[in-house]
């Protein structure tokens, strides 16, 4: 997770490109970089979820692994969104929104957060 983070911080100086305007570099970096977060997040939810099922943690591990599994499923929807330019902000946020209902899931389940 602190690799998202630190990604997520660096797409402050990447916008992305306009809907509909030709690529740019900066664009394509940003598109690199979300995508990364994406596999960060889901790679973050699925070790948590593995190392939380060898400790017997059954909840937090149930939790974790069907997150990656939603996340992953959404990272592609994204994919295709992205690559057939239509409900790509739909996908994007439906894709971000995963990473967030897990982290407060187990902000939950671990006592951290109502």
């Amino acid at each position: 997770m602190l690799v998202r983070g630190v990604l997520g911080l660096a797409l402050l100086a990447l916008p992305m490109d306009a809907i509909g305007a030709e690529r740019t570099a900066v664009g394509l970096a940003h598109t690199v970089l979300a995508g990364s977060m994406a596999v960060a997040a889901t790679g973050a939810a699925l070790f948590c979820g593995l190392g939380w099922r060898a400790v017997g943690a059954e909840r937090l591990s149930r939790w974790s692994l069907a997150a990656a599994g939603v996340m992953a499923l959404f990272a592609f929807l994204t994919l295709v969104a992205v690559r057939a330019s239509v409900g790509t902000g739909l996908a994007e946020r439906l894709l971000v929104g995963s990473y967030l209902v897990w982290m407060g899931g187990v902000g939950r389940e671990l006592g951290i957060t109502n």
